[in-house]
């Protein structure tokens, strides 16, 4: 039976047994729902552009979290950015960037009809040609916003679609165009097609633009998704990207940030921010426009909320806004409301007026405390906004089409990721070599991979172009994964500078393009390849101003290496670094996932005098500043490694994104580091979307207590562990290895043997003076390290060696796989060995 209390006993009553039943069905119930084991409640957290809400029945730890990578190759690479005119060619219409009319970046492609043409197109050059391949799915995305023509829409030159939504009308805003394909035969040769129907001098923008291969189950439900929805799920990115620094935030039950944070409006008022919390607004003008106003409040759609704030003079309203930030409600009085359909965001307004809607402004002074917005229909207690996070800073979870993926999950109270995929650099320090090969227009070159599955690469090139997959003996572009444990790409010469004449590339000359230098002959314009003669070197990106004949061992500057991203053949498992965790309190609570969080980035401050300003461009000076990523939100700024509440965040037209800092210089310690956690703009430039995040939360009381439990059991095993590791850390022990390939110690009276040791930070030390071996040969190594002592990568460590006449700067490899390999200087006399540690992981 239901409990009813009954709270009027009196001394004489009579307690029958329906009472005693009712009390002792009363316990029981109390019993079994807070100290009865129940199962975890599993929470599915969509990544979306907006929050979302989760109740829970107590206040309780958010556990077993799991992410599954994901990984989008943009088959057009960075061609669809729309900020390159040149990779595109008009047809019957003017191109041109507009910044002012966007999507994504900062700028889209402006088409304008020529003179005596009804339509037009621009399209993707034939060097950026790409294919399909038969019984593939395949979506194609643009973002498109209609000028004064009669529409914009696009199309795939050389195949058909075979279902989409792709032409555009509507003026107010981008609106996303798709179409979907699936061919019976392989297709090559493709290019994007964006296009304009209407009258001479009309005009559409397009932005944005992207092709990925997908799943038949995706293709399949393509027909139930609305055009908003298809680009939600495959939004933009440049060439290749895999999920990257995924990140949870549970916003506190107060949605309303302190005052510092709040935009104020006309300067001839005072604004007095006395607490976080309480601050004041004096106007001595009439109507004169001050006011607190914060933008940009998430919330849920359908959703209610409740606005209070206490207040002497003057009132606190609010507008609802949509995706884009636009206006779409009329101004409201603080209280509860639900928000509509189309509502992503709220922006509150503290004015010195009687109404929302009055537009005399009232002279006097107006004194706030206490505002707050939190779910449900109820004002609730007044606290300051309290978030959680968790962040995993520079973790990439990646796959394939096929439904293999990287997995990152929680055990032992620690996170872990079983890795599938290996994301790595194609540089100037690999091993590279050429193939024996020789071709007309282009060459062969290789570079050893260790533990891949052959066939499964997708290799960008520097300038974000997806190179095909194929037998790299034909053509140029052209990548190969290979059995034999090498990558195989086909460079052509006029990228490289090496002409068809040209017999003997170097090792060298080959590891100096991959640091994004050109080789040429020299006195010549850089697209003569080299044949013979005096050689020259000179940027890719930049070949005017930038030439050298000295043979290039660094980054071209500016240059972006090439970049691979292939399937291990054997998983791994490993520990990941993670900041924070999540408690959800009683009720509903609001929560967004997402990616692209960069987590305690080293900041440049510039001093004027009165403020250290942080990641702000309204100056050269001041641009000194600014972050590598655009900010879309700073969330923290910390003074050497603590939270500095002094930083005061604003969000500011001269900032690099939209949001800046400062540091008042009283404030401001000049001995002190200082670092940023801030959530990038630019979220193509950096990850692909996440499309779930599984984890659970305790049901019950007795499960909140169980959970805690058994995270200090687990924390105690891990402080235990560390404890007894260093009670038992003795004095690491040097190791003479057995050298190999002719050489031996070099001992000339009390010089070190060759030797090597491991510290208590993992780091690998090599000491020694050795002679006599082999000199730049990659199967004939020194010695061998032993696992546990080996890079993750290869490393080209610089030394030096003696001939007996001078001393010779020289090289060595370290390899994954053990082998230490003298690369280059002289073996006649003797070779030091004193390397710069590095850390040894495999």
């Amino acid at each position: 039976m239901a409990y009813e209390a009954k709270t009027n006993w009196q001394l004489d009553d009579t307690v029958t047994e329906q009472d005693m039943n009712r009390i002792e069905q009363g316990i029981k119930d109390v019993y079994e729902a807070s100290l009865t084991k129940f199962p975890p409640v599993p929470v599915s957290l969509k990544s979306g552009p907006g929050p979302q809400v989760i109740e829970s029945d107590v206040a309780a730890p958010l556990t077993g979290l799991q992410i599954k990578g994901r990984t989008l190759v943009n088959l057009l690479g960075r061609d669809g950015n729309c900020e390159d005119l040149s990779v595109w060619g008009a047809f019957q219409v003017s191109q041109a960037l507009d910044s002012n009319n966007k999507s994504i970046g900062n700028n889209a492609i402006k088409l304008t009809i020529s003179t005596g043409f009804t339509s037009g197109s621009t399209s993707t050059v034939g060097a950026r040609a790409f294919s399909f391949k038969a019984g593939k799915y395949y979506v194609a995305v643009a973002d498109i916003k209609n000028g004064t023509a009669t529409n914009g829409n696009f199309y795939i030159n050389g195949t058909t679609a075979a279902k989409g939504q792709h032409i555009i009308t509507a003026t107010d805003k981008f609106y996303p165009a798709w179409r979907a394909y699936n061919p019976a035969a392989d297709v090559s040769g493709l290019s994007m097609v964006l296009g304009i129907n209407g009258e001479a001098g009309q005009y559409a923008y397009f932005d944005g633009v992207r092709i990925y291969e997908i799943t038949q189950s995706d293709y399949n439900t393509l027909d139930t998704m609305t055009p908003e929805q298809v680009a939600a799920k495959w939004p933009y990115v440049d060439d290749m990207k895999s999920v990257y620094s995924p990140y949870v935030i549970k916003y506190g039950e107060n949605l309303l940030p302190p005052f510092t944070e709040w935009i104020t409006g006309a300067k001839s008022a005072t604004y007095n921010i006395i607490d976080p919390y309480k601050a004041s607004i004096t106007t001595t003008i009439a109507n004169d426009n001050a006011y607190f106003i914060i933008t940009k409040i998430p919330v849920v759609p359908n959703t209610t909320y409740t606005l209070n704030v206490t207040l002497s003079g003057g009132i606190m309203y609010y507008y609802e806004n949509d995706n884009d930030g636009a206006r779409i409600s009329l101004p409201t009085r603080a209280g509860t409301f639900i928000t509509s359909t189309n509502t992503r965001y709220i922006e509150v307004v503290i004015k010195n007026v009687n109404n929302p809607a009055d537009s005399t402004q009232n002279i006097g002074t107006v004194t706030i405390s206490n505002p707050m917005l939190n779910l449900g229909p109820d004002a609730l207690l007044f606290q300051p906004r309290n978030d959680d996070h968790l962040f995993f800073p520079n973790v990439n979870l990646a796959s394939n089409v096929d439904g293999t993926y990287d997995t990152l999950f929680q055990r032992d109270g620690k996170y872990w990721k079983q890795a599938r995929y290996r994301t790595m650099e194609l540089d100037g320090k690999l091993e590279w070599r050429v193939g024996a090969t020789k071709y007309t227009g282009f060459r062969q070159v290789l570079v050893p991979i260790s533990n891949g599955v052959s066939g499964s690469g997708t290799v960008i090139k520097y300038d974000g172009k997806v190179l095909a997959a194929g037998n790299t003996n034909a053509a140029a572009d052209i990548q190969a994964l290979s059995v034999d444990g090498n990558l195989y790409l086909s460079i052509a010469a006029a990228d490289s500078g090496w002409g068809d004449s040209y017999t003997n590339v170097t090792d060298d000359e080959i590891k100096a393009y991959f640091y994004g230098w050109k080789m040429k002959q020299f006195g010549q314009v850089d697209a003569v390849p080299y044949t013979n003669g005096t050689k020259e070197w000179v940027s890719i990106l930049q070949p005017v101003g930038s030439e050298t004949t000295t043979l290039p061992t660094t980054f071209a500057p500016g240059y972006k290496p090439y970049k691979l991203q292939y399937q291990l053949a054997a998983a791994t498992v490993e520990e990941i670094a993670s900041e924070g965790g999540i408690t959800l309190h009683e009720g509903a609570n609001q929560i967004t996932v997402g990616t692209g969080m960069i987590v305690r980035d080293g900041i440049k401050t510039v001093y004027d005098g009165s403020v250290h300003h942080i990641n702000n461009i309204g100056s050269p000076a001041l641009s000194v500043s600014r972050f590598l990523y655009r900010t879309l939100k700073i969330l923290e700024i910390y003074e050497d490694g603590k939270q500095l509440k002094k930083a005061v965040i604003k969000m500011e037209a001269n900032a690099y994104g939209i949001e800046n800092a400062h540091i008042a210089g009283v404030d401001f310690n000049n001995a002190a580091a200082y670092t940023v956690t801030y959530l990038a703009l630019d979220q193509y430039a950096l990850s692909c979307n996440l499309l779930s995040l599984e984890a659970a939360h305790p049901a019950n009381m007795k499960s909140v207590v169980d959970t805690l439990a058994a995270g200090h059991a687990d924390m105690t095993a891990r402080v235990g562990a560390l404890e007894v590791t260093r009670a038992q850390r003795a004095q690491p022990q040097w190791v003479a290895p057995t050298l190999m390939s002719g050489w031996q110690n070099a001992d000339y009276g009390g010089d070190y043997q060759v030797r090597y040791v491991k510290d208590d930070m993992g780091f690998v030390h090599i000491l020694g003076l050795m002679k006599g071996g082999a000199i730049g040969n990659p199967n004939a190594p020194a010695f061998i390290l032993p696992p546990g002592y080996r890079p993750p990568g290869v490393l080209t460590i610089p030394t030096l060696s003696f001939d007996g006449t001078k001393e010779i700067p020289c090289r060595v490899w370290v390899r994954p796989d053990g082998t230490v390999v003298p690369a280059s200087g002289s073996s006649a006399l003797w070779f030091t060995m004193c390397l710069t540690p590095f850390y040894g992981a495999l």
